[in-house]
């Protein structure tokens, strides 16, 4: 008998550890959001080796294996896309959406509504990435892909291709914090739309993957903070010299000396004071930071902004660094959006708090102190409280733990920690501290 060959697939999987035929199914019906378990955080994706049997015909008489022609998946049919005025600037100037409703027969009533910020380095182009507005939709999402003001020289919201008036009929040049007042309109009349059922996210690749940020740590839960945001490849840090002198991405500087009007980087200066990282707070919503490792954005932008998360004890969020890439913002779109999707999902669902990477054990020498690590997702603000051997840490109350210089006693001591929200709380593994 001739040996059944076995195919090995190598295909990128998902960071959430689930197995292959969840994913095959996952991806084989958009009947409504994929929920699925969240992983840790700053997870470079990995591959994952499923055992997958080809379908193939054996027979005793021949040598010859007949293997099954697999069946094309068929391209969904685009959904319909209106254009619709969701506001106007203080200066007349008309904002609109491209607005994507989901299927109603699939996803009847109202339902979450997620805005689609767009790329152009502040100063350029028109509502767009329909391809990831498209794809939010399918699953169920009301998707608005934003017009907002631009700076100069905005020409895409110029009349007569903005009418009316454009912004250079009233003398609008868009600059900072314009963009940011415009995101925060968006916010409000997407909250308010019949179509949505109350709670609102963003998703913005470059500098639209800035504009979230600005609400997504500030603001009033319910009117126009946001529910959930997502950045990729988003400027974080305006004023950050390394950026500002990287000669490999010199449009960097550009964008955002023309954004805010003002090339003083100085720390408390226009551009420092204008940096989405500014603007992060610990009742941050739910986050999550996608970038590459060779982005065409200053590669210092992705930990600026990671830094500024961890110093304001931000736990609900998550990272991603994608490896061996200089793709930017939506342009990797299709390989993160079902890491994307999951986490709107979850974030949208609410409820108790999900720790996504637990702490870990630890092993030190005497004399030398050890830290523990938690990040969650959950409804904002999180709050943690870590325990030994099961007792409150007096003060230990922010995401990561850094134990006094420890003795022999502390070796084999249990460390955990309890995260709560509004809605509750889930205590973390115990994580071992061996001290030799």
């Amino acid at each position: 008998m001739t040996p059944i060959p076995i195919h090995y697939s190598t295909d990128r999987m998902l960071p959430y550890g689930i197995d292959c035929a969840d994913f095959a199914s996952a991806q084989q019906t958009n009947a409504a959001p994929r929920r699925l378990t969240l992983a840790g955080p700053n997870k470079v994706p990995t591959i994952k080796k499923c055992l997958l049997p080809v379908a193939v015909v054996c027979s005793f008489a021949s040598s010859v294996l007949a293997q099954s022609t697999p069946t094309p998946t068929p391209t969904p049919t685009p959904l319909p896309i209106t254009y619709e005025q969701y506001g106007t600037a203080p200066t007349g100037v008309p904002l609109s959406w491209k607005a994507i409703p989901p299927d109603p027969v699939l996803f009847p009533g109202p339902r979450p509504a997620v805005l689609v910020v767009h790329e152009g380095g502040f100063k350029n182009n028109d509502p767009g990435n329909m391809d990831a507005a498209q794809d939010l939709a399918m699953v169920g999402y009301l998707a608005l892909a934003i017009e907002f003001r631009l700076a100069p020289p905005h020409t895409p919201m110029n009349s007569p291709r903005h009418c009316c008036p454009g912004q250079n009929d009233v003398g609008d040049d868009g600059y900072y914090p314009e963009q940011k007042d415009d995101m925060q309109m968006a916010i409000r009349a997407a909250r308010a739309d019949p179509r949505c059922n109350g709670k609102v996210g963003a998703v913005g690749g470059s500098s639209g993957g800035s504009l979230p940020i600005y609400w997504a740590g500030t603001g009033t839960p319910g009117d126009d903070q946001l529910d959930v945001a997502v950045s990729l490849s988003p400027a974080t840090d305006f004023h950050d010299p390394a950026s500002l002198g990287d000669t490999r991405r010199a449009n960097f500087a550009g964008a955002v000396y023309n954004f805010v009007n003002s090339t003083d980087a100085s720390d408390g200066g226009p551009l420092d004071m204008a940096s989405p990282y500014r603007f992060v707070t610990s009742s941050m919503c739910p986050y999550f930071i996608i970038a590459s490792d060779n982005d065409t954005i200053p590669l210092e932008q992705y930990p600026d902004m990671i830094r500024a998360l961890d110093a304001a004890g931000v736990t609900n969020y998550q990272a991603l660094l994608r490896a061996n890439s200089n793709l930017h913002g939506f342009a990797y779109w299709s390989d993160v959006k079902d890491d994307v999707i999951a986490f709107l999902e979850a974030a949208f669902a609410g409820g108790d708090p999900t720790i996504t990477t637990q702490p870990a054990d630890r092993t030190v020498a005497v004399g030398q102190t050890a830290k523990f690590r938690v990040r969650a997702t959950g409804t904002a603000p999180l709050s943690c409280q870590w325990r030994k051997n099961g007792v409150n840490i007096t003060g230990a109350t922010r995401p990561s733990y850094t134990t006094p210089p420890t003795t022999a006693a502390d070796n084999g001591s249990l460390f955990s920690v309890v995260v709560s929200d509004i809605a509750g709380s889930v205590t973390s593994n115990n994580a071992t501290l061996t001290v030799h």
